[in-house]
């Protein structure tokens, strides 16, 4: 008794529908549990370089504080940053920083990215600034 080849070759290889549309779904079901938690550490991560380059900037605020008395303060950009205490991130990461103006004891370091990330940090407490 042989078995006819053209039967096998139509119907016993490959999957059926249904078998596709469960791993379908499983995909899909997976991707909606991860999508929540990978936008959460991308959030993080983007925030943890915000707030490593003002611990940075800080470093430079110190040295300014030495040699002039105070911490330099009205900074509104990354240029009058750079021109007035030296600091530059290392990478151009498109990040707009500016330093509040304030009494030259304390200051606020504003950090917003291009991706819409923003970090406010009251210095040299290390601390966040409050949401209004």
């Amino acid at each position: 008794m042989t078995k006819n080849p053209v039967k096998l070759a139509r119907w016993g290889f490959g999957f059926t529908l249904i078998e596709l549309l469960i791993v379908v779904a499983v995909v899909v079901l997976l991707g909606s549990i991860a999508w929540p938690a990978w936008q959460t550490q991308k959030t993080a991560a983007s925030e943890g370089l915000l707030v490593a380059n003002i611990q940075s900037m800080a470093l430079f605020q110190e040295d300014y504080r030495i040699r002039h008395g105070r911490y330099a303060t009205d900074l509104v950009d990354r240029h009058a940053i750079a021109t007035r205490i030296g600091w530059q991130p290392k990478h151009d990461d498109h990040t707009h920083y500016s330093i509040d103006a304030g009494d030259g004891k304390e200051y606020q370091v504003h950090a917003k990215s291009a991706d819409g990330h923003s970090v406010c940090i009251r210095m040299p407490a290390v601390e966040r600034c409050e949401r209004l």
